[in-house]
This record gives structure tokens, sequence and C-alpha cells, in this order.
């Protein structure tokens, strides 16, 4: 896709990305998490005010 923004300048645009990943950054944290455990710490501190009744729990 090309534009013209005028007589002197071409802006060209494409969307061939490749193997692109927008949450690479997360993976890292994630792991990071895994290893220390500092989610489940912080869980274990944080009131959970939902309805047990309504709560669907993932495995």
């Amino acid at each position: 896709m090309v534009f013209h923004a005028d007589v002197r300048r071409c802006i060209e645009v494409t969307f061939d990305g490749g193997s692109v990943i927008s949450d690479g950054g997360l993976l890292l944290v994630r792991q990071a998490d895994l290893h220390l455990g500092l989610l489940e710490r912080v869980a274990r501190h944080l009131p959970d005010l939902r309805n047990p009744l309504l709560v669907k729990a993932l495995s």
C-alpha cells in the first residue's frame, strides 16, 4: 500500500510482519512467576469477594 503525502515524499506500508507476536514480554513474566511464585503469594493476601457458588475454577 502506498501513500503519497506530497510530491517529494512517498510512504510505503507493508503488512508482512512475519512471525511477530504481541505478548512476547508476557512469556518472560510468566516464566519468572512460575519460578518465583510471586502471583501465588500476592493472591493469598487479596480477598476474593466473589460469590463462591458462582465461581467456576479453571483446571
